[in-house]
Protein backbone atom coordinates (compact mmCIF):
# COMPACT_ATOMS: atom_id res chain seq x y z
CA UNK A 1 0.00 0.00 0.00
CA UNK A 2 1.54 3.30 -1.18
CA UNK A 3 1.31 6.65 0.94
CA UNK A 4 0.93 10.33 0.48
CA UNK A 5 3.73 12.04 1.16
CA UNK A 6 3.84 16.14 1.86
CA UNK A 7 3.40 17.08 -1.90
CA UNK A 8 1.71 14.30 -2.74
CA UNK A 9 4.37 12.37 -3.46
CA UNK A 10 3.15 8.71 -3.40
CA UNK A 11 5.88 6.69 -1.22
CA UNK A 12 6.49 2.81 -1.66
CA UNK A 13 6.22 0.71 1.72
CA UNK A 14 10.08 0.88 2.89
CA UNK A 15 10.36 4.39 3.81
CA UNK A 16 7.66 3.16 6.00
CA UNK A 17 9.57 0.85 7.72
CA UNK A 18 12.65 2.25 8.60
CA UNK A 19 10.44 3.95 12.06
CA UNK A 20 12.94 6.18 13.34
CA UNK A 21 15.91 8.24 12.45
CA UNK A 22 18.46 7.81 15.46
CA UNK A 23 21.38 7.57 13.72
CA UNK A 24 20.39 10.87 11.80
CA UNK A 25 19.49 12.81 15.37
CA UNK A 26 22.63 11.30 17.15
CA UNK A 27 25.10 12.46 14.24
CA UNK A 28 22.85 16.07 14.46
CA UNK A 29 23.46 16.04 18.02
CA UNK A 30 27.05 16.12 17.21
CA UNK A 31 27.72 19.23 15.68
CA UNK A 32 27.05 21.49 17.97
CA UNK A 33 29.95 22.84 19.90
CA UNK A 34 28.41 22.33 22.94
CA UNK A 35 27.83 18.78 23.46
CA UNK A 36 29.98 15.26 23.74
CA UNK A 37 27.71 13.09 22.96
CA UNK A 38 28.46 9.67 24.68
CA UNK A 39 24.81 8.47 22.71
CA UNK A 40 26.99 6.88 19.42
CA UNK A 41 29.84 5.50 18.84
CA UNK A 42 32.05 8.20 17.76
CA UNK A 43 35.35 7.91 18.10
CA UNK A 44 37.70 10.38 19.62
CA UNK A 45 38.38 13.92 16.99
CA UNK A 46 42.29 13.61 18.81
CA UNK A 47 42.84 10.17 17.77
CA UNK A 48 42.38 10.62 14.33
CA UNK A 49 45.49 10.60 11.94
CA UNK A 50 45.52 13.67 10.10
CA UNK A 51 49.48 14.22 9.74
CA UNK A 52 49.39 10.52 8.12
CA UNK A 53 45.84 11.26 5.91
CA UNK A 54 47.01 14.38 4.71
CA UNK A 55 50.72 12.93 3.29
CA UNK A 56 48.90 9.95 2.37
CA UNK A 57 46.54 12.43 -0.02
CA UNK A 58 49.11 14.10 -1.15
CA UNK A 59 51.78 11.55 -2.33
CA UNK A 60 48.78 9.58 -3.64
CA UNK A 61 47.80 12.82 -6.06
CA UNK A 62 51.27 13.16 -6.74
CA UNK A 63 52.12 9.72 -7.68
CA UNK A 64 48.62 8.59 -9.32
CA UNK A 65 46.04 10.98 -9.91
CA UNK A 66 44.51 9.43 -12.45
CA UNK A 67 43.84 6.36 -11.13
CA UNK A 68 43.17 7.63 -7.54
CA UNK A 69 40.31 9.91 -8.66
CA UNK A 70 38.84 7.33 -11.70
CA UNK A 71 36.18 4.42 -11.14
CA UNK A 72 37.78 1.16 -10.19
CA UNK A 73 36.29 -2.50 -9.70
CA UNK A 74 33.04 -2.87 -7.50
CA UNK A 75 34.49 -5.21 -5.15
CA UNK A 76 37.07 -2.78 -3.98
CA UNK A 77 41.21 -1.99 -4.38
CA UNK A 78 42.84 -4.93 -4.67
CA UNK A 79 45.28 -4.18 -2.38
CA UNK A 80 42.91 -3.30 0.39
CA UNK A 81 41.26 -6.33 -0.14
CA UNK A 82 44.56 -8.39 0.21
CA UNK A 83 45.35 -6.53 3.51
CA UNK A 84 41.67 -7.08 4.67
CA UNK A 85 41.95 -11.07 3.49
CA UNK A 86 45.17 -11.21 5.15
CA UNK A 87 43.97 -9.68 8.28
CA UNK A 88 41.11 -11.88 8.42
CA UNK A 89 42.41 -14.89 7.37
CA UNK A 90 40.67 -15.11 4.35
CA UNK A 91 40.75 -15.52 0.73
CA UNK A 92 40.51 -12.28 -1.42
CA UNK A 93 37.45 -13.02 -3.51
CA UNK A 94 35.74 -13.51 -0.15
CA UNK A 95 36.67 -9.83 0.64
CA UNK A 96 34.28 -6.91 -0.49
CA UNK A 97 34.90 -3.16 0.17
CA UNK A 98 31.94 -1.29 1.32
CA UNK A 99 30.85 2.48 2.39
CA UNK A 100 31.38 1.50 5.91
CA UNK A 101 30.18 -1.05 7.70
CA UNK A 102 26.67 0.28 7.64
CA UNK A 103 26.63 -0.88 4.12
CA UNK A 104 27.98 -3.93 4.44
CA UNK A 105 24.97 -4.76 6.97
CA UNK A 106 22.71 -3.44 4.25
CA UNK A 107 23.73 -5.40 1.40
CA UNK A 108 24.13 -8.61 3.45
CA UNK A 109 20.41 -7.74 4.53
CA UNK A 110 19.62 -7.38 0.83
CA UNK A 111 20.93 -10.81 -0.20
CA UNK A 112 19.73 -12.74 2.88
CA UNK A 113 16.63 -11.49 3.71
CA UNK A 114 12.98 -11.63 1.59
CA UNK A 115 10.23 -9.75 3.75
CA UNK A 116 8.86 -11.31 6.99
CA UNK A 117 11.92 -13.61 7.11
CA UNK A 118 13.77 -13.66 10.91
CA UNK A 119 16.73 -11.86 12.36
CA UNK A 120 18.08 -12.53 15.66
CA UNK A 121 19.79 -9.77 17.76
CA UNK A 122 20.51 -9.04 20.96
CA UNK A 123 18.01 -6.64 22.73
CA UNK A 124 19.02 -3.96 23.09
CA UNK A 125 20.93 -3.63 19.76
CA UNK A 126 22.86 -1.54 17.72
CA UNK A 127 20.42 1.07 15.83
CA UNK A 128 21.78 1.19 12.05
CA UNK A 129 21.51 -2.72 12.15
CA UNK A 130 17.65 -2.78 13.09
CA UNK A 131 16.86 0.08 10.76
CA UNK A 132 18.85 -2.37 8.17
CA UNK A 133 17.09 -5.24 8.65
CA UNK A 134 13.65 -2.94 8.99
CA UNK A 135 14.13 -1.69 5.73
CA UNK A 136 14.73 -4.98 4.31
CA UNK A 137 11.06 -6.17 6.04
CA UNK A 138 12.17 -8.42 8.07
CA UNK A 139 10.63 -9.96 11.45
CA UNK A 140 13.26 -8.85 14.91
CA UNK A 141 13.76 -11.58 17.30
CA UNK A 142 15.28 -9.96 20.02
CA UNK A 143 17.97 -12.25 22.26
CA UNK A 144 18.45 -10.81 26.18
CA UNK A 145 22.02 -10.52 27.01
CA UNK A 146 24.12 -10.05 29.76
CA UNK A 147 27.88 -9.32 30.41
CA UNK A 148 29.19 -12.20 28.35
CA UNK A 149 27.03 -11.10 25.28
CA UNK A 150 24.45 -12.82 23.72
CA UNK A 151 22.42 -15.30 25.77
CA UNK A 152 23.08 -18.36 23.77
CA UNK A 153 20.90 -20.79 25.35
CA UNK A 154 17.71 -18.36 25.42
CA UNK A 155 18.13 -18.15 21.59
CA UNK A 156 18.43 -22.32 21.68
CA UNK A 157 14.89 -21.91 23.71
CA UNK A 158 13.76 -19.79 20.73
CA UNK A 159 15.05 -21.94 17.58
CA UNK A 160 13.83 -25.09 19.68
CA UNK A 161 10.28 -23.72 20.09
CA UNK A 162 10.76 -23.02 16.51
CA UNK A 163 12.01 -20.10 15.55
CA UNK A 164 14.13 -20.16 12.30
CA UNK A 165 15.95 -16.72 11.57
CA UNK A 166 17.82 -16.57 8.36
CA UNK A 167 20.99 -14.97 10.39
CA UNK A 168 21.71 -13.63 13.63
CA UNK A 169 23.52 -10.66 13.98
CA UNK A 170 26.00 -10.34 16.72
CA UNK A 171 28.67 -7.84 17.69
CA UNK A 172 30.81 -10.53 19.55
CA UNK A 173 33.59 -8.02 20.58
CA UNK A 174 32.52 -4.92 22.55
CA UNK A 175 28.80 -4.79 21.77
CA UNK A 176 27.46 -1.86 21.09
CA UNK A 177 25.67 -0.68 23.31
CA UNK A 178 26.60 -2.82 25.64
CA UNK A 179 30.09 -3.14 25.21
CA UNK A 180 29.91 -7.27 26.24
CA UNK A 181 32.21 -9.43 25.07
CA UNK A 182 30.76 -13.00 23.59
CA UNK A 183 32.33 -15.67 25.97
CA UNK A 184 34.34 -18.38 24.32
CA UNK A 185 31.30 -20.85 25.56
CA UNK A 186 28.87 -18.46 23.89
CA UNK A 187 30.75 -18.84 20.81
CA UNK A 188 31.04 -22.23 20.31
CA UNK A 189 27.41 -22.70 21.23
CA UNK A 190 26.53 -20.35 18.60
CA UNK A 191 28.50 -21.59 15.91
CA UNK A 192 27.44 -25.20 16.76
CA UNK A 193 23.16 -24.12 16.72
CA UNK A 194 24.21 -22.62 13.14
CA UNK A 195 25.26 -25.66 12.02
CA UNK A 196 22.62 -27.22 13.28
CA UNK A 197 19.63 -25.00 11.96
CA UNK A 198 21.74 -23.55 9.14
CA UNK A 199 21.56 -19.60 10.18
CA UNK A 200 24.51 -17.37 8.69
CA UNK A 201 26.26 -15.74 11.80
CA UNK A 202 27.28 -11.58 11.13
CA UNK A 203 29.65 -10.74 13.04
CA UNK A 204 29.82 -7.11 13.24
CA UNK A 205 33.53 -6.43 14.50
CA UNK A 206 34.49 -2.28 14.93
CA UNK A 207 35.68 -2.15 17.70
CA UNK A 208 37.95 -5.45 18.89
CA UNK A 209 41.18 -3.72 18.01
CA UNK A 210 40.32 -0.99 20.43
CA UNK A 211 40.45 -3.50 23.62
CA UNK A 212 42.88 -1.97 25.93
CA UNK A 213 42.00 -4.99 29.07
CA UNK A 214 42.22 -8.63 28.38
CA UNK A 215 42.39 -11.46 25.71
CA UNK A 216 39.73 -11.11 23.35
CA UNK A 217 38.22 -15.09 22.35
CA UNK A 218 38.85 -16.88 19.01
CA UNK A 219 36.80 -14.73 16.16
CA UNK A 220 34.21 -16.40 15.76
CA UNK A 221 35.15 -16.49 11.81
CA UNK A 222 37.98 -19.06 13.01
CA UNK A 223 35.28 -21.21 14.52
CA UNK A 224 32.84 -21.59 11.68
CA UNK A 225 32.26 -20.93 7.86
CA UNK A 226 29.10 -19.84 8.53
CA UNK A 227 30.53 -16.79 9.77
CA UNK A 228 30.48 -13.19 7.60
CA UNK A 229 32.24 -10.29 9.33
CA UNK A 230 32.11 -7.07 8.97
CA UNK A 231 34.76 -4.31 9.59
CA UNK A 232 35.53 -0.53 9.28
CA UNK A 233 38.12 1.80 9.22
CA UNK A 234 35.77 3.94 11.07
CA UNK A 235 37.71 3.36 14.66
CA UNK A 236 41.03 2.88 13.62
CA UNK A 237 41.62 6.00 11.35
CA UNK A 238 38.49 7.94 11.16
CA UNK A 239 34.65 7.82 9.69
CA UNK A 240 35.13 10.24 7.12
CA UNK A 241 37.01 8.50 4.88
CA UNK A 242 33.43 5.78 5.02
CA UNK A 243 35.76 2.60 4.44
CA UNK A 244 34.49 -0.96 5.53
CA UNK A 245 33.92 -4.35 4.24
CA UNK A 246 32.69 -7.79 4.58
CA UNK A 247 34.06 -10.91 4.45
CA UNK A 248 31.76 -13.72 3.44
CA UNK A 249 31.61 -17.40 1.67
CA UNK A 250 32.44 -16.72 -1.53
CA UNK A 251 29.18 -17.33 -3.32
CA UNK A 252 27.83 -14.55 -1.17
CA UNK A 253 30.52 -12.28 -1.53
CA UNK A 254 29.62 -12.41 -4.99
CA UNK A 255 26.10 -11.38 -4.63
CA UNK A 256 27.05 -8.99 -2.63
CA UNK A 257 29.30 -7.18 -5.88
CA UNK A 258 26.82 -7.87 -7.67
CA UNK A 259 23.90 -5.85 -5.40
CA UNK A 260 26.62 -3.33 -4.57
CA UNK A 261 27.08 -2.17 -8.50
CA UNK A 262 23.18 -1.65 -8.35
CA UNK A 263 23.43 0.70 -5.05
CA UNK A 264 26.48 2.33 -5.97
CA UNK A 265 28.87 1.12 -8.27
CA UNK A 266 31.96 1.24 -6.18
CA UNK A 267 32.95 2.46 -3.05
CA UNK A 268 35.02 6.01 -3.12
CA UNK A 269 38.55 4.87 -5.16
CA UNK A 270 40.27 7.83 -3.45
CA UNK A 271 39.38 6.84 0.05
CA UNK A 272 40.31 3.64 -0.37
CA UNK A 273 43.37 4.00 -1.15
CA UNK A 274 44.40 7.14 1.18
CA UNK A 275 42.78 4.25 3.97
CA UNK A 276 45.17 2.03 2.50
CA UNK A 277 48.10 3.77 2.06
CA UNK A 278 47.79 5.01 5.77
CA UNK A 279 47.26 1.39 6.82
CA UNK A 280 50.19 -0.15 5.42
CA UNK A 281 52.66 2.77 5.99
CA UNK A 282 55.65 1.34 7.65
CA UNK A 283 55.72 1.52 11.16
CA UNK A 284 52.12 3.39 11.75
CA UNK A 285 49.83 1.18 12.59
CA UNK A 286 51.47 -0.70 15.48
CA UNK A 287 52.08 2.06 17.16
CA UNK A 288 48.61 3.78 16.35
CA UNK A 289 46.60 1.28 18.04
CA UNK A 290 48.69 1.73 21.08
CA UNK A 291 48.22 4.83 21.35
CA UNK A 292 44.32 4.26 20.32
CA UNK A 293 43.74 1.88 23.41
CA UNK A 294 45.86 3.97 25.94
CA UNK A 295 43.37 6.93 25.11
CA UNK A 296 40.55 5.37 25.52
CA UNK A 297 41.57 3.47 28.68
CA UNK A 298 42.48 6.73 29.85
CA UNK A 299 39.60 8.20 29.12
CA UNK A 300 37.67 5.53 30.76
CA UNK A 301 39.30 5.64 33.84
Amino acid sequence: MRVKAPGSISLAAAPQRVTSSVIRDLLAVTERPDVISLAGGLPAPATFPVGAIAAATAELLADDPSSALQYAATAGFAPLRSWVAEREGADVDEVVITHGSQQAIELVARALLDPGAVVALADPGYVGAIQAFRLAGAALLGVPGDADGLCVDVLADRLAAGARPALVYVVADLDNPTSATLSMERRLALVALADRYGFLIVDDEPYGALRWGGEPPAPLRSLSDRVVTLGTTSKVLCPGLRVGWAVAPAGLAAALVLLKQAVDLQTATFTQRIAHRVLTAPGFLAPHLIFLRTTYREQCS
